[in-house]
């Protein structure tokens, strides 16, 4: 089942919003995360943000995703160092 475009929610988003980051690397449009009480740490999400690399194969394998998609959105937010930023590029709705 594909999940490219979709809009979808998350609830608990936490520290760091490791599975919209992730459901973007797998095609989504647009994740709506949300807490109750905020606990995002924006210097943790930046420096998370390379490791996404050691999951690509992963993701691939779990998702049937093409892993040339994966990379590519993966290498679109990369470099991206402002959670504003990030959040716009994944589609991230906090």
């Amino acid at each position: 089942m594909s999940i490219e475009g979709a809009s979808l929610v998350e609830v608990g988003t936490g520290w760091v919003p490791v599975v919209p980051i992730g459901l973007y690397l797998l095609g989504a449009g647009k994740t709506c995360t949300f807490d109750i009480n905020s606990h995002l740490q924006p210097d943790l999400i930046i420096r998370t943000l390379p490791a996404f690399i050691e999951c690509i194969d992963e993701l691939h394998e779990i998702s049937g995703v093409p892993r040339a998609h994966i990379l590519k959105r993966y290498n679109a937010i990369r470099e991206i160092k402002d959670v504003g930023r990030l959040f716009d590029a994944c589609g991230i709705v906090y």
